[in-house]
């Protein structure tokens, strides 16, 4: 007889492997650099470990479990995660800038935001905000134009 368990019990376990993977990749850089990084990912497993317990609580109360995990389920997380990962590769080639207005344009047209307006509205307050707060007010460099920033310099 097979036992099920609540799906939040996997997921808590793959999230708990996923900081240890990254856990022992910090052991690897200077103390100073892994300090932040080791503290999101100790902070992680412990909200894991609520998980799992929160799990088992589900698998008591829920008789029999019906939660399978199906294809159609994740194709909303596997599409994010697509759009997600273009995201990131768009970002080394057009900076923070392009790459954040195109993200966030694609995105809410990909869950249905149907007007432009708001999607122009609130697209625009965001990079705005970002850019008025870091870039002005905080002095922090950003990643203006990625690897084309290279190709711009070459023609002054």
């Amino acid at each position: 007889m097979k036992v099920k368990v609540h799906q939040d019990i996997y997921i808590g376990i793959f999230i708990i492997l996923f900081c240890v993977v990254f856990l022992i990749i910090t052991t690897k850089l200077p103390l100073g650099a892994a300090f932040f990084p080791a503290v999101m990912l100790v902070i992680l497993i412990l909200l894991a470990c609520l998980i799992i317990v929160e799990g088992f609580r589900k698998t008591k109360i829920e008789n029999p479990i019906n939660n399978t995990i199906s294809l159609s389920k994740l194709r909303i997380p596997a599409i994010t995660y697509i759009y997600i990962s273009g995201y990131v590769a768009m970002f080394s080639l057009t900076g923070y800038f392009i790459s954040t207005t195109v993200f966030m344009i694609a995105l809410m047209r990909r869950f249905r935001m149907t007007s432009w307006k708001q999607i122009l509205l609130i697209t625009g307050g965001f990079v705005f905000a970002i850019y008025a707060l870091f870039v002005k007010q905080l002095n922090v460099p950003v990643l203006n134009f990625g690897y084309l920033e290279h190709f711009f310099y070459t023609f002054k």
